[in-house]
């Protein structure tokens, strides 16, 4: 199930990959303009060009290695009495979701960066 849910994941993020560059290319200077206003001329910065086919072969698969080594460094444990579950980094537990009793006003609640503090679901900037 947990290699499912990595395959799915994996698969999501690179069809988001493959599609920004039709939607990227789809962009010309009056799109910008609407979105931006026209701040793009306002700073001289004159026509706007996409990268060249060189430049773009140069940073394609630059951001895929560090996907990969985070990828390789990230666990998720599943379910364990309490626990639904926890998302570790490496051997450090970083995320995990809990349904029981605790100081917090909710039985559903969450471990974010320092496992000892409860976090209500609802309301996550809260340390109990």
């Amino acid at each position: 199930m947990l290699q499912r849910l990595k395959h799915l994941f994996v698969v999501l993020l690179l069809a988001g990959f493959v599609f920004q560059p039709v939607l990227a290319e789809s962009l010309n200077q009056e799109d910008m303009a609407f979105a931006f206003g026209n701040s793009v001329t306002n700073f001289g910065l004159g026509e706007m060009a996409p990268l060249s086919d060189q430049e773009m072969l140069k940073t394609e698969g630059e951001w895929l290695k560090y996907v990969v080594k985070a990828w390789k460094h990230t666990r998720i444990d599943g379910y364990n009495g309490s626990r639904i579950f926890q998302v570790r980094w490496k051997r450090r537990p970083v995320f995990r979701l809990d349904y029981k009793a605790n100081p917090s006003p909710s039985k559903l609640h969450m471990h974010l960066g320092n496992m000892k503090y409860h976090r209500p679901w609802h309301s996550p900037w809260r340390k109990y």
